[in-house]
């Protein structure tokens, strides 16, 4: 088949499915193996919290040099990243890996807890063991990790193809804001930050309770001596327009 008779036929099928496809509003994250490849179906969910982690400053490992060195890079962060966000504790909802790093999926009523927690617990996770471990047993180079939460609505559905002999070429889609956004706040975070959006933010002193654990400090120095509970986020009101959900 010519090159331009492949496309039109590309195209047209694809014309026909989007044609008869409906949209219908859940209020649960589906397992992948719940969603058919065949139906033509999207489903809506609100008020998904997506966190995003990613490996900084991943790009100096693609050296075909370091091949080996790479390898045990990824594989030590994003399997303490997939350990870490399976445990019950936090208990998200979807977990995916994207590259060197990954992202997760909670829909529940403290689901920007839970996924501030994951952040925070990660990131403790890194600098406590993975830093020296990388340094004395792989290179020296500083792994650090960079981390975006984000919450609105989310479209998924399982798209792709069967071959004749039934081999899946087929992936959950999950569209919308939160997981875009979400990774583009990690790519600017840095150090010890973890950037938020608004509404996940909003979340944190939701009941009210939560703000002396959340928002404030414990009010210590470091080195016993109470000196005052101060906040312990800036906002970007920069930022406020892009990152909207």
């Amino acid at each position: 088949m010519e090159l331009w008779g492949f496309l039109e036929q590309v195209f047209n099928n694809q014309k026909d499915k989007i044609e008869s496809l409906e949209v219908i509003e859940i209020d649960s994250i589906p397992s992948e193996e719940d969603m058919s490849l065949e139906v033509n179906r999207w489903y809506r969910i609100r008020n998904v919290v997506s966190l995003y982690v990613d490996m900084e400053g991943s790009a100096q490992l693609t050296n075909e040099r370091y091949v080996r060195t790479s390898a045990k890079m990824y594989q030590i962060f994003t399997g303490s990243l997939i350990k870490m966000l399976k445990q019950e504790e936090f208990g998200a909802h979807f977990i995916d890996i994207k590259g060197d790093g990954g992202f997760a999926l909670w829909k529940e009523r403290f689901g920007s807890v839970k996924a501030l927690l994951a952040a925070v617990s990660f990131k403790t996770l890194v600098e406590k063991y993975l830093k020296k471990f990388v340094k004395d047993q792989i290179t020296d180079w500083d792994i650090s990790s960079k981390i975006g939460i984000a919450k609105g609505i989310i479209l998924v559905k399982r798209v792709g193809e069967r071959n004749a002999k039934d081999k899946k070429y087929n992936w959950a889609v999950w569209a919308g804001k939160p997981v875009n956004v979400s990774a583009k706040l990690s790519d600017m975070s840095e150090g010890d930050t973890v950037m938020v959006t608004d509404n996940v933010f909003q979340d944190f002193s939701n009941p009210k309770e939560l703000y002396n654990y959340l928002i404030l400090s414990c009010g210590c120095d470091g080195e016993g001596n109470y000196v005052g509970k101060k906040e312990l986020w800036e906002p970007r009101p920069e930022l406020e327009s892009e990152f909207s959900t």
